[in-house]
């Protein structure tokens, strides 16, 4: 198990948030920066077109 220092943290939530003006925004920020990074098998799973 790692550890995160929390300025790391603070900073990915800022990133993830930073132009956000609701719950359900910061929602999709953090949703958008996952799946940015996240290795998914099958990319046509999270596509809308298809």
């Amino acid at each position: 198990m790692s550890t995160w220092d929390p300025a790391v943290l603070e900073a990915l939530i800022e990133e993830a948030t930073v132009d956000a003006y609701g719950e359900d925004e910061q929602l999709t920020g953090f949703f958008t920066m996952i799946a940015g990074v996240l290795p998914c098998r099958s990319p046509r799973l999270f596509s809308a077109s298809r």
